[in-house]
């Protein structure tokens, strides 16, 4: 995700395998199948294996906050802005005061605008770089809202 590899396919593979034997030892675990999911949405381009190993994460567990994260994120890259806000936002509710909150918040300002919500956007990625200043996903949501917002 940070361009940091030299085998994009290879390491997604990896990581795929990884899971795959966390899951033989803990079927019905929510984080793992949510990690699928993310790595499907972002990695493999599976997008309907994406989504359903999301729903199978949140219907093992409802209040898993990466599973709602991560859904937020499939939402908002395959056409749905609106659901993607409120889907970060429940994310973000159920784990107030995580050490990752930057990135939650980076997700929520994606979300705002992929809904063309752009001052909101705003607001939501400026509170993410106040707590990680050099997170580069959170300026680029921020340069992106405001391109489209007409302030840069």
């Amino acid at each position: 995700m940070q361009g940091l590899s030299n085998s994009h396919d290879g390491d997604a593979k990896r990581i795929l395998e990884l899971t795959w034997r966390a899951m033989d030892i803990e079927p019905q675990n929510s984080l793992i199948c949510a990690i699928q999911g993310y790595i499907h949405c972002q990695l493999s381009g599976n997008i309907n294996l994406a989504q359903a190993k999301i729903d199978e994460a949140l219907a093992i567990n409802p209040n898993d906050s990466l599973a709602w994260l991560y859904k937020s994120v499939w939402s908002s890259m395959w056409g749905a802005p609106d659901a993607s806000v409120r889907q970060a936002q429940i994310a973000a509710d159920l784990s107030p005061i995580d050490p990752m909150k930057y990135y939650y918040d980076m997700i929520l300002a994606c979300g705002h605008s992929m809904s063309c919500d752009y001052a909101e956007a705003i607001g939501v990625a400026q509170r993410s770089l106040k707590s990680n200043r050099h997170h580069e996903p959170t300026l680029r949501v921020l340069l992106h809202a405001q391109a489209q917002s007409g302030l840069w």
